[in-house]
C-alpha cells in the first residue's frame, strides 16, 4: 500500500501545526475515531465524500454517507478513496463519533432525501439521531449531510454565510435531476409500489423549482475537515481544496 501520508504531505504542510492530516498513512482503519473519507474521479474532482468513523469501542472504522435519494450507506472504505483525519480535541472527537453513529442506527432503514437547498439555520438530525426532514423536497447532498450531522451537533464546520452561488452550480443541479429521473425510470420499469413512484416523482417536480443556491462541494468540505481553525470561510475552503486536489493529482 502506498504511503499516502508521505505523498500529500506537501498539501498539509504548513497548514496545521499539528500535522493531523494522514491521507491512507497505514490503513483507513486505524483512524482515530473520526475523520472524513473523499472520493476523486478521473477528472480530478472530488466527488464524494463521507465520515470515517469507529461505530464501537474497538471496532474497525467504515465510511458513512449519503449515496443518493433514501440511500444513506455504511460500509467499509473501497479502492478510490482517500482519508483525512479530523483535527478535532479527542473529547469532542469522541462525542461527534458517537453521534454520528446515532445517525446511522436511526437512519439506515429511513428515507433521508437528496437536494440542493440546504440551510443551517434549519435541524436535520435530533439528539437521538433522528431525521428530522421530509422525506422528499428539500434534502441533503453527501457534503451537506456531513455539514449538518456535525452542525447539529454542535460542531459547525464551514462559515455558512461565506458561501456564494457560482456559475457552474447550476450544472451539478442538471446532473443531479438526470440521475432522479434515471432512478424513476427503474422503479417504473420495475413496476415498484406506486406510493414510491409518486413519493420520487414529487420529489423531481420540488427539486426542478429548487432556487438558485450556494452549492458546498466535497472537496472544499473534505479539506475544511481537516482544519482546526473553525469555522472554515468560503475563501479559504476553495483554497485548500484546490491544494488538495493538486497533491492528489500527483499520486
Amino acid at each position: 500500500m502506498k504511503n499516502w501520508g508521505r505523498i500529500l504531505q506537501g498539501y498539509w504542510q504548513g497548514l496545521n501545526s499539528r500535522n493531523m492530516y494522514h491521507p491512507k498513512r497505514g490503513s483507513y482503519k486505524e483512524v482515530d475515531r473520526l475523520g472524513f473519507a473523499f472520493k476523486v474521479n478521473e477528472e480530478g474532482e472530488v466527488e464524494h465524500i463521507g465520515f470515517l468513523y469507529n461505530g464501537e469501542a474497538g471496532e474497525e472504522s467504515n465510511i458513512l454517507h449519503l449515496a443518493f435519494h433514501h440511500d444513506l450507506r455504511r460500509h467499509e472504505l473501497k479502492d478510490g478513496y482517500f482519508w483525512i483525519d479530523a483535527d478535532i480535541e479527542d473529547e469532542r472527537k469522541g462525542a461527534l463519533s458517537g453521534a454520528i453513529h446515532k445517525i446511522w442506527l436511526k437512519n439506515q432503514h429511513s428515507k433521508i432525501a437528496y437536494g440542493m437547498k440546504y440551510s443551517h439555520e434549519n435541524k436535520y438530525f435530533g439528539l437521538d439521531g433522528s431525521y428530522l426532514g421530509p422525506s422528499f423536497g428539500p434534502g441533503l447532498t453527501c457534503a451537506t449531510f456531513v455539514l449538518s450531522a456535525l452542525n447539529d451537533n454542535g460542531y459547525p464546520l464551514v462559515d455558512f454565510e461565506s458561501w456564494i452561488v457560482r456559475e457552474d452550480d447550476e450544472k451539478f443541479k442538471e446532473k443531479i435531476l438526470d440521475a432522479l429521473r434515471g432512478s424513476l425510470d427503474k422503479l417504473i420499469r420495475k413496476k415498484s409500489p406506486t406510493d414510491q413512484i409518486e413519493n420520487l416523482e414529487r420529489h423531481i417536480e420540488v427539486f426542478m423549482e429548487t432556487e438558485q443556491c450556494p452549492r458546498f462541494r466535497p472537496g472544499e468540505i473534505a479539506a475544511a475537515g481537516g482544519q482546526s481553525n473553525i469555522p472554515v470561510k468560503f475563501v479559504e475552503a476553495v483554497s485548500f481544496a484546490e491544494k488538495l486536489i493538486r497533491s492528489v493529482s500527483k499520486v
